[in-house]
């Protein structure tokens, strides 16, 4: 996570980078109450709020 600055002040942005690992994780801290939508066909990750 690394916090942005400027107008985006308060703001966060979430990088990836590239590993040699079979398997990824995102804490499950991260997603509890989290939707994780990914879009293969646009390369797109996207985050929304999620009652489960």
């Amino acid at each position: 996570m690394v916090e942005l600055d400027g107008k985006h002040q308060g703001m966060f942005c979430l990088a990836f980078r590239s590993s040699e690992d079979t398997i990824s994780t995102i804490g499950s801290i991260l997603q509890q109450g989290t939707r994780v939508s990914i879009d293969l066909v646009e390369n797109k990750v996207g985050f929304s709020p999620s009652e489960c």
